[in-house]
């Protein structure tokens, strides 16, 4: 039985249908995990760990976080090249 099947069978067994559908919502909604948590009544390192397992998890950085990379490492290159 592959991970996500055992993980959401046992979710489904401790806690209910109806929390399990409440959780994907949220999930799909990207609700904060401490609000789902509260919701389902885990601690919001379990929510990370549900999160993991039931689903894709993406980041998408801004662009300024990667101007500062990119500034950086060209001001390294130039002091490296003196």
């Amino acid at each position: 039985m592959h991970t996500t099947n055992r993980v959401s069978r046992n979710f489904v067994k401790n806690h209910g249908r109806s929390k399990y559908r409440a959780m994907l919502t949220a999930l799909q909604k990207q609700e904060n995990g401490q609000v789902i948590a509260d919701m389902i009544g885990v601690s919001r390192e379990r929510v990370r760990q549900y999160k993991d397992t039931l689903g894709d998890t993406t980041y998408n950085l801004h662009g300024q976080s990667l101007e500062v990379f990119h500034a950086h490492h060209r001001d390294h290159w130039e002091k490296g090249k003196r």
